[in-house]
């Protein structure tokens, strides 16, 4: 067991620092230095602070759908998330990564999943209306023509976070999952959890609340 997870361990570290590599590789290191040298200290540790004050809300916004856990191991992996979702393609590799290093052996994995899907959803509902400020703010005659279309984008949100609340729905859906695990029972175990991940889902959705403040 003690030999397993010294592999593990250094299989991660050779996984970490190659993706490292392969990023400063990838990258002009002298122009990012001289680039970083030229910006006032000042302005470094404001913006550096104003982002790691963004990150804290951020996970802040997350403990709110999972209150069980300790915010400091929240905020490193909102961290961790991070970094992949910069060497990675996409933000997405980076919410895997947070989904599979919190809900791996927890018996509550399908709440943590759910809980970053509804942390997404939520989070770019607060963006749109972020966006919809700035734009009935603006004097651009362009900008009050995508009014409309942010609107349908928020209207989108939030008909893709209340869709389990339709018991109609909720149904459909599980019978669906059902007949293809009975047809297929190499997945069965998949289904299981997708059916789990439903139920804490529309868990979240009778606390509407949590979702107003999230947003």
């Amino acid at each position: 067991m003690f030999n397993r997870k010294k592999a593990t361990l250094f299989l991660k570290f050779i996984f970490s620092f190659g993706l490292l590599g392969w990023f400063l590789w990838q990258t002009d290191l002298t122009q990012v230095l001289k680039t970083l040298f030229a910006i006032p200290l000042h302005t470094f540790l404001l913006v550096t602070g104003i982002y790691f004050f963004a990150l804290f809300i951020n996970t802040l916004k997350w403990k709110l759908l999972l209150k069980n856990y300790a915010m400091g191991q929240l905020f490193s992996l909102t961290l961790i998330s991070i970094y992949y979702s910069l060497i990675l393609p996409g933000q997405l590799a980076g919410e895997a990564v947070k989904a599979y290093k919190l809900g791996k052996g927890n018996r509550d994995a399908e709440q943590i999943a759910a809980s970053i899907i509804i942390d997404r959803i939520t989070g770019l509902m607060g963006l749109i209306i972020i966006a919809l400020m700035g734009l009935m703010l603006s004097e651009i005659s362009l900008a009050k023509e995508c009014i409309s279309w942010f609107i349908l984008c928020f209207v989108i949100c939030v008909v893709c976070l209340c869709l389990f609340y339709f018991q109609s729905f909720n149904h459909l859906i599980r019978r669906i999952l059902l007949s293809v695990g009975n047809h297929f029972r190499v997945i069965e175990k998949f289904i299981n959890q997708c059916l789990r991940l439903i139920d804490a889902w529309a868990q979240y959705l009778s606390t509407p609340v949590i979702l107003v403040k999230s947003v």
